[in-house]
C-alpha cells in the first residue's frame, strides 16, 4: 500500500475517532500514526488532510444538507 494511501485511511480513522471523543487531532494522529510505522512523509499528509478538513468542517456539513436531505447532518455519526 502507498504511503499516501496509507495516510489517508489514518486520517479518516483520526476523524472518525474525533467524532466520539474529546481527543486532541494531532495527539490521535500521533498514536496511530506509531503503531501503523507511518512514515513521516505519510504522516504529514495526514495532518493536511485532517487540519483541512477540520476548517471546512462547516462547509462540508452544508453539502451534505444540501445534497442528502433525507439524512440532516446532526443525525449522522
Amino acid at each position: 500500500m502507498g504511503f499516501r494511501r496509507k495516510a489517508r485511511v489514518i486520517a479518516l480513522q483520526v476523524l472518525y475517532e474525533l467524532t466520539f471523543t474529546a481527543h486532541e487531532p494531532m495527539e490521535s494522529l500521533a498514536r496511530l500514526a506509531s503503531e501503523k510505522a507511518l512514515p513521516p512523509e505519510a504522516c504529514d499528509f495526514s495532518s493536511e488532510l485532517i487540519q483541512g478538513v477540520l476548517d471546512s468542517k462547516s462547509k462540508l456539513d452544508g453539502f451534505i444538507g444540501r445534497f442528502a436531505p433525507a439524512f440532516p447532518v446532526e443525525q449522522m455519526a
